[in-house]
């Protein structure tokens, strides 16, 4: 329950982004970059499971797709785009590498790895 409104109050306040998102300098829009509604990031927020359902894999998508979205991104038709994106100072907007991306790789080849190797273990210590 504290997730779900932590993110859903975030995303859809004024900020458009939690905590780690503002630090990224990135923020959640709909498909037109708008702020979306509470309802809206609710929906997204359980779209979520989906991209963690499938291993990160639908976290990993947002690097091939051709609007950067995540699976769960494109479940809720969001977007999450540099904080500058959509706004009267769209030349603001980072040209460097997303911070997102490089949280995610890491993620994805460091924290997913030891998680199913802690698993696999304590699998095999119930077996004995």
């Amino acid at each position: 329950g504290v997730a779900l409104l932590y993110y859903s109050l975030q995303e859809s306040s004024a900020h458009q982004a939690t905590l780690g998102k503002r630090a990224l300098g990135i923020k959640v829009t709909d498909l037109e970059g708008r702020r979306i509604s509470w309802k809206h990031a609710v929906g997204r927020w359980f779209a979520a499971a989906l991209s963690y359902l499938t291993l990160y894999v639908g976290f990993l998508m947002a690097a091939f797709t051709e609007r950067r979205q995540a699976l769960h991104d494109m479940v809720a038709d969001t977007l999450v785009t540099d904080r500058w994106a959509f706004t009267d100072h769209p030349e603001r907007q980072s040209t460097q590498t997303s911070g997102c991306l490089i949280a995610m790789l890491v993620g994805a080849f460091l924290v997913v790895p030891v998680i199913a190797i802690l698993a696999a273990t304590a699998l095999i210590g119930s077996d004995v």
